[in-house]
């Protein structure tokens, strides 16, 4: 739009301009904050307010921001001491925040001189509740993002078959989601509380607490994955305590022994370790071994379960690497639970890698693949890209845009 180019051309002129900027930074303050789509900030903008809030709709998934400041001999960084000056944000559902700092350069280390803050609040998929008739609809995917070019897309009409009252056999039975409409034809008449996702043919049941606590009785329950694989792990251990007391961002290995009334053990490592330089990384075999270790003794059975996968590092290789060292370590009989691929990585946005059309597409191929090797094992799967697909807007907080459920 030219709205863009401007902003393009703005910032193309504000980079030339901060990058021969000389001498101290006397004024800290902004001149203004521009965005794309324009925001509506409360209080309306003024160089010597520091706190904003704005909202935005559900439709809206990534913002661009950039700060102008008062002076050119001061520089601007998004959230960190040398983040980028402008940028492209996605906004997960709910509350996010940028910090806008304004720094002096002229040191060898940033000197930050003010912070600005934008709290923003993107607004849930329109709903309308519920009230008398109304029919149940199901979608695959959603018609902005073709995954499955083959399929349909958007909202369908649903028809629920007697199997369904059977529950399923595998995590990673073929599905759709749910949801109550007045027209299969206008999303918007439908209650998005409401939506569930149906396996075809068969049901996930949930499991009462007290059945999932004798269920975990004696078992050691091994996480190893991203931050997606560690939010399945708090899930877990929230549904067996019925509360969670000790949680947080790690980026290490995690060992907790007093769960269930100290009857169960969960631990967990972070791969990949993508912070540290390529050379200086730990393998999935090292960071595997240190896992299995951290967590012994381990009983050759079912009573020890390994959780491995993560949004899209996981591969066939890994499998592989997992069956062998299980094999060389005497824990061929353990369960091992496979977390497929997710969506994540569709939006664009700055500083990371962002997938095309092309690319995620390819990506459910790669899951595929993941889901027969993991069979062949004789593994148990669960298809998060197929969950995941058809509600590629509705992700929480995070540059990735793929963390889609919150503990």
């Amino acid at each position: 739009t030219d709205e863009t180019e401007e902003l393009t051309n703005q910032e193309s002129a504000l980079s030339s301009s901060q990058d021969g900027a000389e001498g101290p930074c006397l004024d800290p303050h902004l001149r203004q904050i521009y965005t794309d789509p324009p925001l509506t900030l409360t209080p309306p903008f003024s160089p010597w307010v520091k706190e904003y809030h704005a909202e935005v709709t559900f439709d809206t998934v990534t913002v661009r921001i950039r700060p102008e400041p008062v002076s050119s001999a001061c520089r601007v960084h998004l959230d960190e001491h040398r983040g980028p000056r402008m940028a492209n944000y996605p906004v997960g559902l709910g509350n996010s925040r940028i910090s806008i700092l304004v720094t002096d350069d002229a040191e060898p280390e940033p000197v930050v001189m003010a912070i600005y803050t934008v709290h923003m609040y993107r607004e849930s998929r329109p709903s309308l509740p519920m009230f008398g008739d109304h029919v149940t609809c199901s979608f695959v995917q959603d018609c902005g993002l073709l995954v499955q070019p083959g399929r349909s897309c958007g909202l369908q009409p649903f028809i629920k078959s007697q199997s369904s009252l059977q529950t399923c056999s595998s995590g990673h039975v073929p599905g759709r989601w749910v949801v109550p409409c007045l027209s299969c034809s206008d999303n918007r008449t439908c209650d998005w509380r409401e939506v569930d996702w149906q396996p075809d043919g068969c049901y996930h049941p949930l499991v009462a607490r007290p059945l999932l606590q004798d269920c975990m009785t004696n078992r050691k329950v091994l996480f190893i994955g991203d931050s997606t694989n560690r939010g399945m792990m708090y899930f877990l251990m929230e549904r067996v305590n019925s509360s969670l007391e000790d949680w947080g961002k790690a980026h290490d290995t995690l060992v907790y022994r007093n769960l269930n009334g100290g009857r169960t053990l969960v631990s967990y490592s972070y791969y990949p370790q993508f912070w540290l330089e390529k050379n200086q990384r730990p393998t999935f075999r090292q960071a595997l071994l240190q896992l299995l270790n951290r967590s012994r003794p381990l009983v050759n059975s079912n009573l020890t379960v390994l959780v491995v996968g993560g949004v899209q590092w996981l591969n066939t290789d890994h499998l592989r690497t997992v069956r062998e060292v299980l094999n060389r370590e005497s824990l061929s009989d353990i369960l091992v639970v496979v977390k497929s691929l997710g969506m994540g990585f569709h939006l664009p946005v700055d500083g990371i890698r962002s997938l095309s059309l092309k690319e995620v597409q390819e990506l459910y191929r790669e899951n595929r693949n993941i889901i027969t090797t993991a069979k062949h094992h004789g593994y148990e799967v669960i298809d998060t890209f197929s969950i995941t697909m058809g509600r590629y807007k509705e992700f929480l907080q995070g540059r990735c845009a793929c963390h889609f459920h919150e503990v």
